[in-house]
């Protein structure tokens, strides 16, 4: 007689057939663009614990999301790829990508709060006419 709550076969995981891709499986909800790489997530530190802070389109699908315990996604999906946020980097990164930004396209920019860029491409309208019709200051 077989235990109750206990299985005796092993359970395949769902992203390892998504990776596979064999012509003959079918359609699966989990179908996602992933390049043959695992799905990614970021930790940070939060406190004590370390937490989800980003999640590639792949985690998600697999239930990923930010806010959630490293330990319980690290259980959930065996194969997800963790990378430590750096939120230093990312804000250096955005800093110029801005100034970049006020050099190439725009008189404006701005770096938003958390992970944000504004930039306001209003007059690029008529910059990208005068460089397509060849006539500078005419």
């Amino acid at each position: 007689m077989r235990e109750l709550g206990r299985r005796s076969e092993a359970a395949s995981h769902p992203y390892k057939s998504v990776i596979a891709g064999h012509p003959g499986r079918k359609a699966s909800p989990l179908d996602i663009k992933t390049d043959g790489l695992p799905p990614l997530a970021l930790i940070g530190k939060a406190g004590r614990r370390e937490e989800v802070v980003a999640a590639c389109e792949g985690a998600r699908a697999l239930g990923i999301h930010p806010g959630m315990a490293a330990t319980h996604a690290r259980a959930l999906v065996s194969d997800l790829d963790f990378c430590p946020a750096e939120p230093e980097a990312d804000a250096a990164l955005l800093d110029r990508l801005a100034l970049f930004a006020v050099r190439r396209w725009s008189p404006i920019a701005a770096v938003t709060p958390a992970d944000g860029l504004w930039i306001d491409l209003a007059g690029l309208r008529a910059i990208c006419m005068v460089a397509r019709s060849g006539s500078v200051g005419g």
